[in-house]
């Protein structure tokens, strides 16, 4: 990336919106491993930003890509907490199952006898 191109930041910003909107789909469909390729995806575009904003500090002053900013910061954020959202919910989901095998575990029976043979007597 040109150092401080501010094209290229607001290109980049827009790609992130729009991984973002894929990352809400994946999380919707509960496909993780589409989510977790996103994921990636929006690693590369954060450190290429980081790049671009550690080299010039005018774009940090660009009210277009303030405004990205912002609002990726908040549709992120939305992410985030829908994904703590379903973490608690399995986290809840295990901790049930996990009684359950323990109550079902005290409802076992012990081995059946075998059966009684009769004297030849009887």
């Amino acid at each position: 990336m040109a150092a401080g191109h501010t094209e290229t930041v607001l290109s980049l910003l827009e790609s992130w919106g729009s991984l973002i909107e894929k990352q809400e789909g994946a999380i919707a469909a509960g496909d993780l491993d589409t989510l977790e390729s996103l994921v990636r995806e929006t690693e590369t575009i954060q450190r290429r930003l980081e790049e671009g904003f550690s080299s010039s500090n005018e774009l940090l002053s660009d009210n277009r890509i303030a405004r990205l900013l912002s609002s990726l910061s908040e549709r992120h954020t939305l992410v985030v907490n829908s994904l703590s959202r379903l973490c608690s919910e399995l986290a809840s989901e295990i901790k049930e199952l996990g009684r359950n095998r323990s109550s079902v575990g005290s409802y076992k029976q012990g081995a059946r006898p075998g059966p009684r043979i009769m004297s030849e007597r009887t």
